[in-house]
């Protein structure tokens, strides 16, 4: 094998190289966390409007539409045609 030959598969993309790919694997996360920081409309809706998504809800969960008092209304399925 040439020198040429063998540089050409000590870098080739189909070796099976565990190591490399944790290696490209946290380089990838440090990319996006970097990113994620400097970009601050990104980081705002990738991290806070989901969580005040799920406050507001939550929020509206807990209100009560019907009227104390109100009567209630039995369902069944001999109502409809």
């Amino acid at each position: 094998m040439t020198p040429r030959e063998k540089e050409l598969t000590d870098y080739s993309i189909s070796q099976d190289n565990h190591k490399s790919f944790i290696r490209e694997l946290f380089a990838l996360m440090k990319k996006k966390v970097l990113v994620q920081v400097r970009d601050l409309r990104s980081c705002i809706m990738d991290i806070l409007l989901p969580c005040i998504m799920i406050v507001g809800g939550i929020y509206i969960s807990k209100l009560e539409i019907i009227p104390p008092g109100h009567p209630t209304r039995n369902l069944s399925l001999y109502e409809f045609p």
